[in-house]
């Protein structure tokens, strides 16, 4: 105030509106600067804010106060504690926030759209009044001597109105600037204190509630250091163990190549040797009692039922235990990768650290065997061959039951034999004992063997097929027990001891000491031909004694070992095989080309080529079908014109048998002669009405 002293309007007095002017517009500018910085400064606050209350959600999303396995395992109930803190510390932000906002923002919003504006507002009414005043003057200091006295009234009139017009804008100008004077030197300080003073309230706040939180920290990082050091400790055993692990396998993979029984080592499953079929007697008689061990253990790769690529075989983890129970796991709801290198995946596992090793290995989140799939093969009507259908497949035997034949193949030699000799021990164990006797009884047959494998036993009858395997066993033998045959094998008795059982299985049906076997004389027919004429003739049992009497393998004798050359109505000349056209040689082997067919509309009509399970088919007998089978025989073997028994169910319309065909494994996929597979020659004849079947062609 002390600047307007003297009020009057001077020189003086305009320079001292002009200094005030210019302090005005000179604050203006860094009001401005400031109001930016604040804004600034509120952004940040809120960002702060929104910054701890999202780490809050994370940290809760994490595990915080959730009491679900991993989130126990990971101190989410502790977490909860620094959840709430660090949510009360952006509460405290965003009041700082609001301070800043509402103390100093708003002030400074106030002062440059309220107080400055009002200055500049007062300046343009004042020099609007000071040319309406200069006009007035100008009028009236004009005036003649002898102008009229009611026009030198009505000018001086204005020229009074003016001069209080200015007057009046003079002094809110000088009021306008004078507030502007007065609150720069208490408004900035007053709003810069405060927000300091919400600075010391908010650290105050964040200072007592760590304060209060200090004890318990200092006890979680204690005890997450003790954690560490047990985490460390069991690393440190664990890394003991799976070296101790590695050697035990190294050593017992030697051991098994070298057909030595390996030891067992404490602390993890007992492994029973290879050639310890006593122990494995004991063990399972163990489970008994309610002590179900572990055999044997692994992965092998299991080739898919319905095709035969190499591609179909899947890596799958068998275990072998006390109960005689064979299992293995698959992941369910997967699809096939088509590669034996790769598990199956689920695209909704592929993101994240770990995808890739899930996509690999196939492991879902719980490992329980509804997610598995556990497998059950059953070993109580099964056998087991050193082979596979594919004859340059290498590690690989086969366990063959009625409804389904498993082809497995191990990593290493030893392996397969390990896998092998066990397996066999559990099958002969269970073939011993009283509850396997049960098993293998007829009427319990029907629920698990398919209708043809029930009405072979019923046709061949238990008592005919002891008489071929028992032959030269004396009837009475049971009745005068010093009585012993030439082989010097007697029938045990159910309270005889397992290895006297274990003897004479394996002489009766292992090396067929008990067999009668026909003798060679002039004038018999091979048994090449006489099995050929007994499938012909549908006798079942003939061809079952044939099978069980013979040496040799002959369950896959042709028509061509059968007959001589001069039943043959094909041949292939020199000439005619050193032709290089392909499509002479289809010509050649075409079925439709085969001029005994053509000539009696009957694909039947030539057998050159054809095994007895061919014949078989062409006669429709399931259960001859199911006996040659049962003695492996080779169910997609080719003629000459490259067809496969199945080839021979489509082609006389024998549905039913086509189907039975390919649930034991007959592939639809091979071509014939003619180049057409069993799905192309059935669609030949016409529409499939035949659902199941369509279905079972178009899969295998």
């Amino acid at each position: 105030m002390a600047a307007f002293i003297k009020l009057e309007d001077s020189p003086m007095f305009q320079k001292q509106i002009c200094s005030l002017e210019y302090t005005a517009d000179e604050l203006k500018n860094r009001c401005q600067t400031l109001y930016k910085g604040s804004k600034k400064f509120m952004t940040a606050l809120g960002e702060a804010y929104n910054g701890d209350n999202s780490f809050a959600d994370s940290l809760e999303a994490f595990g915080g106060g959730q009491d679900d396995p991993i989130s126990v395992s990971i101190g989410g109930p502790i977490m909860s504690k620094f959840i709430n803190a660090f949510r009360e510390l952006a509460s405290y932000k965003e009041l700082l926030r609001s301070q800043v906002e509402h103390v100093l923002i708003d002030r400074l919003m106030h002062f440059m759209t309220v107080d400055l504006q009002d200055a500049k507002e007062s300046r343009r009414r004042f020099d609007k009044a000071i040319n309406a005043y200069d006009q007035a003057r100008e009028k009236f200091v004009s005036l003649k001597k002898n102008t009229r006295g009611d026009i030198v009234a009505e000018l001086e009139e204005d020229l009074q109105n003016s001069k209080s017009a200015f007057e009046r804008s003079r002094f809110n100008l000088v009021n306008a600037l004078m507030n502007i004077e007065a609150k720069k030197k208490y408004e900035f300080l007053e709003s810069i204190s405060a927000i300091m003073d919400g600075h010391l309230r908010y650290f105050k706040l964040g200072y007592e509630l760590l304060s209060q939180l200090e004890p318990f920290i200092h006890q979680v990082l204690t005890y997450a250091q003790q954690a560490k050091e047990l985490a460390n400790a069991e690393q440190d055993r664990l890394e003991k163990r799976i070296q101790e692990f590695r050697t035990q396998a190294e050593i017992d993979t030697l051991r098994a190549s070298s057909n030595i029984e390996p030891s067992t080592s404490s602390g993890s499953i007992p492994v029973i040797g290879m050639n310890s079929d006593k122990n494995i007697e004991a063990i399972m008689q163990s489970s008994t009692k309610g002590e179900v061990q572990t055999i044997k253990q692994g992965y092998l790769l299991k080739r898919s039922s319905s095709l035969s690529l190499r591609g179909d075989w899947k890596r799958r983890f068998f275990v072998l235990d006390s109960e005689g129970t064979l299992y293995y796991y698959r992941n369910k709801g997967t699809k096939p990768m088509g590669s034996h290198h790769q598990y199956a995946g689920s695209a909704e596992h592929n993101s994240g650290v770990f995808a890739r090793f899930r996509a690999r290995h196939n492991r879902s989140s719980s490992f329980n065997e509804e997610t598995l799939g556990c497998h059950t093969v059953d070993l109580h009507t099964s056998t087991i061959k050193m082979d596979a259908e594919d004859t340059d497949l290498r590690l690989c035997f086969r366990i063959i039951s009625p409804l389904k034949t498993y082809t497995l193949q191990a990593e290493n030699g030893a392996d397969r034999m390990d896998w092998v000799n066990k397996i066999t021990a559990v099958i002969t164990s269970l073939l011993n004992s009283h509850i396997l006797q049960q098993v293998r009884s007829l009427t319990l047959d029907v629920k698990v063997w398919e209708p043809s494998i029930v009405e072979l036993f019923r046709t061949l009858g238990n008592a005919y097929c002891n008489s071929v395997w028992e032959g030269s066993l004396p009837k009475n033998e049971r009745v005068d027990e010093s009585n012993v045959i030439s082989t010097s094998i007697t029938k045990p008795c159910s309270k005889d001891v397992i290895s006297h059982k274990e003897k004479y299985i394996n002489a009766k049906y292992v090396e067929k000491l008990l067999i009668i076997r026909d003798e060679m004389q002039p004038g018999v027919l091979p048994k090449s031909t006489n099995i050929w004429q007994a499938v012909k003739t549908d006798n079942l049992r003939e061809v079952y004694r044939l099978l069980a009497i013979s040496d040799t393998n002959i369950v896959n004798t042709t028509f061509d070992d059968a007959f001589s050359i001069e039943f043959y109505h094909h041949a292939v000349d020199a000439q005619d095989s050193s032709l290089d056209s392909h499509k002479e040689e289809r010509k050649q082997y075409d079925p439709s080309a085969c001029q005994r067919i053509k000539d009696s509309h009957d694909p039947r009509n030539c057998l050159q080529g054809c095994s007895v399970l061919h014949l078989a088919c062409q006669c429709g007998n399931p259960v001859m079908v199911e006996l040659l089978l049962q003695f492996s025989a080779d169910i997609n073997m080719r003629d000459f014109h490259g067809r496969t028994p199945l080839h021979h169910c489509i082609s006389i319309g024998n549905s039913p048998l086509a189907k039975h065909l390919l649930r034991r494994g007959a592939r639809s996929t091979i071509k014939d002669g003619g180049g057409l597979s069993a799905l192309e020659r059935a669609m030949e004849k016409g529409a499939i009405t035949d659902e199941e079947l369509f279905i079972l062609l178009s899969e295998s």
